[in-house]
């Protein structure tokens, strides 16, 4: 029992330092675990629906380093989807974004811009301050009401503390119709 003791701890520590939350309300006391200024939604806000997606429009990227200390957001380079929504009428989709990131201090928040300024449904908590190496974080964002025709979904980021944050590799995967 000794024996697993050390392992048992070290999943209980790895699973709050990983853990993620819902950058609702940036101006709020950070809950525990999270980085300074991530903020405690003021209520829990759950949505469901469901639409048929049956296409995919993704960029993948080697990139070797992008970084910023931006305290707000700005488009990740090279994570921009263009795409074309059939149909007649209005529907959704689903943008799943990956990425290997880095945060020596502070945090990472980021979020899903589809089109001009329609921002999606939340930002969030990419990554809080990091352990010392870089590791691979993803959040799957929706929009709903997207008409048929031609977009572009951006993924943008921004450092919570303007301290320099990295990301490596990334994709960005858009689900429509």
């Amino acid at each position: 029992m000794m024996k697993r003791m050390p392992i048992v701890m070290a999943a209980v520590l790895l699973g709050v330092v990983i853990g993620g939350t819902v950058n609702a309300n940036s101006s709020a006391e950070s809950p525990p675990g999270a980085a300074p200024g991530v903020g405690t939604p003021a209520a829990v806000v759950t949505d469901s629906g469901g639409c048929a997606l049956t296409k995919q429009s993704f960029l993948a990227t080697n990139d070797t380093s992008a970084t910023t200390t931006s305290t707000s957001y700005v488009n990740v380079p090279n994570a921009s989807v263009s795409f074309t929504s059939a149909g007649s009428t209005m529907s959704c989709l689903t943008v799943l974004f990956t990425a290997v990131v880095y945060s020596p201090t502070g945090g990472i928040d980021i979020r899903a811009v589809l089109g001009a300024n329609t921002i999606s449904s939340q930002a969030v908590q990419f990554v809080g301050q990091g352990l010392p190496f870089a590791d691979s974080h993803a959040f799957t964002f929706y929009f709903k009401g997207v008409k048929p025709g031609s977009h572009t979904v951006k993924i943008q980021w921004e450092s919570t503390q303007g301290a320099v944050v990295y990301m490596w590799q990334h994709t960005t995967v858009v689900y429509h119709r």
